[in-house]
């Protein structure tokens, strides 16, 4: 009886062994390649904006006919929407979206649905 928990003790702490290491994947880099790698992604975030067309014009350029016979393009920044929250007057949030990339105007004279 002693030997078969002896047994299934050991078992129990081979598969959380196993379980802890599959949960930790091993880094073997060193410091210089992670500060390497975080400077690349923030240059490809950084590319990303700079491609980024800001009107229809330009998102026309961006087209791609796809072999399936679909076509994509960048969206411009004009035609995107912003959202923000902003306080009323009785100290209750309210959600405002506008369009663009500007910040919705500090005031509104009411909303919408009023």
């Amino acid at each position: 009886m002693k030997k078969a928990t002896l047994v299934l003790a050991s078992m129990v702490l081979v598969g959380a062994t196993a379980a802890a290491h599959a949960a930790k994947p091993q880094d073997d880099s060193t410091p210089e390649q992670r500060s390497a790698k975080a400077e690349s992604m923030k240059a490809k975030r950084h590319a990303f904006k700079a491609t980024q067309p800001r009107t229809m014009s330009q998102a026309n350029a961006t087209q791609v006919r796809k072999p399936g016979g679909a076509v994509a393009v960048r969206v411009p920044e004009e035609l995107w929407s912003t959202m923000a929250v902003q306080r009323d007057a009785n100290g209750n949030l309210r959600v405002i979206e506008t369009d663009g990339t500007a910040a919705p105007a500090a005031t509104t004279e009411g909303l919408p649905n009023e």
